[in-house]
């Protein structure tokens, strides 16, 4: 490991490439078992031997999940591994280099080794990896988010993937991550827009808090739907957008009975006259999370 750099550094860069949806769980789980052996076992040596079942029992990967997670890794330029076929021990080799520099471009040259009894079948893997390419954040959509010229963007994507995380978890409590591409992108802007709309229509003021608020609160009622929860992404939120806005809430749950699949004639404004009759009353919903008398 670099000399000027700490347990905490390396940490923390583990981390920013798992938030940087480059990594997933598995391999997350793995890249920090792997250092914690360099660090804790072998005095920051950034090589060593571990036996594959060592290395299932402390991760609760399976043997396949480790196989796919280290080649994973390898891919990435964050690890090289050797094995011999037949011999459970794995040489590990952790690239600190490439761990530590995240916003550069690394170019990782891999080498896989599997040796038949014969001393024959060596394989090898070679990538190229432009890390300016795959370590976009999930604010930056299939690097569109420049196009989406929206006050409080960032903050819009933040609570949209918070709130995911929150209802949605993988079995070793790291919260899931929604898909969120161009596509999806633009949908968040359109439900972000609907509700602005809402806040304009009775003078309200779009603050930065304010419009967190607004939209918090649009997910909540969203998930309060039984369909909805089942189906929550983004498309058909919007497909949906004016029946969550209008929606009326019982016990904590809404009881609507029909959704609309996504569709380009879902996405059309409201009529006028049925949008003014229930502005008010879906404004206070979405202000306070309470219930929407919208005469309907």
């Amino acid at each position: 490991m670099p000399q000027d750099q700490n347990y905490i550094d390396v940490v923390k860069a583990v981390w920013k490439w798992y938030q940087s949806s480059i990594l997933e769980p598995n391999d997350y789980c793995l890249m920090m078992r792997l250092i914690a052996i360099s660090n804790d076992d072998m005095g920051w040596e950034n090589c060593f031997l571990r036996n594959n079942y060592e290395l299932i029992g402390t991760t609760k990967l399976s043997y396949k999940q480790l196989q796919n997670s280290r080649n994973k890794l390898q891919q990435t330029g964050l690890i090289s591994f050797e094995q011999r076929n037949g011999n459970a021990n794995c040489r590990y080799e952790i690239h600190y280099s490439a761990l530590l520099n995240l916003s550069k471009k690394v170019k990782a040259k891999g080498k896989v080794t599997e040796r038949s009894g014969k001393g024959e079948g060596v394989v090898k893997l070679n990538t190229n990896i432009d890390l300016n390419e795959t370590s976009k954040s999930h604010s930056s959509p299939e690097g569109d988010d420049e196009k989406i010229k929206i006050l409080y963007w960032k903050k819009f994507i933040d609570t949209w993937f918070n709130f995911f995380g929150e209802k949605f978890k993988h079995e070793n409590g790291i919260a899931k991550k929604p898909r969120f591409k161009a596509a999806q992108a633009k949908q968040l802007k359109d439900i972000v827009e609907h509700l602005h709309k809402i806040c304009s229509e009775v003078n309200g003021n779009w603050s930065e808090a304010n419009a967190i608020h607004y939209l918090r609160g649009f997910l909540e009622k969203a998930w309060n739907d039984d369909w909805l929860q089942k189906h929550f992404e983004l498309k058909n939120l919007i497909a949906n957008i004016d029946s969550i806005t209008n929606s009326k809430k019982d016990d904590g749950k809404s009881k609507q009975t029909t959704h609309q699949q996504p569709s380009a004639s879902s996405r059309q404004a409201t009529t006028a006259s049925v949008y003014a009759a229930n502005i008010a009353a879906s404004v206070a919903a979405l202000a306070v999370g309470g219930t929407a008398n919208t005469g309907t």
